[in-house]
């Protein structure tokens, strides 16, 4: 699967917690989800969500041009940057 992250996107991931959480917030509105804590320490960032019938802490580490994400939930995420969006 590829996915296209815009300049914009890619600003608020590297903001600090405020700007991340606003950004966060912002993507999940509507899903009925809410940020509860968001802690960014040097090339981590820890996101955890609570939602109507369950709870979710997902963990992200970027490397240079790629991350691994991993969510309490069980989701395992490993990104790589493959060139400029079309």
């Amino acid at each position: 699967m590829k996915s296209c992250v815009t300049p914009a996107e890619a600003e608020v991931m590297n903001g600090d917690e405020r700007m991340l959480r606003e950004g966060i917030e912002k993507a999940t509105a509507g899903t009925g989800c809410k940020v509860t804590a968001v802690k960014s320490s040097g090339n981590q960032v820890t996101v955890s969500t609570q939602c109507a019938s369950s709870t979710n802490t997902g963990t992200t580490t970027y490397r240079g041009d790629s991350y691994d994400a991993e969510n309490t939930n069980g989701t395992k995420v490993h990104a790589k940057r493959v060139g400029a969006c079309p």
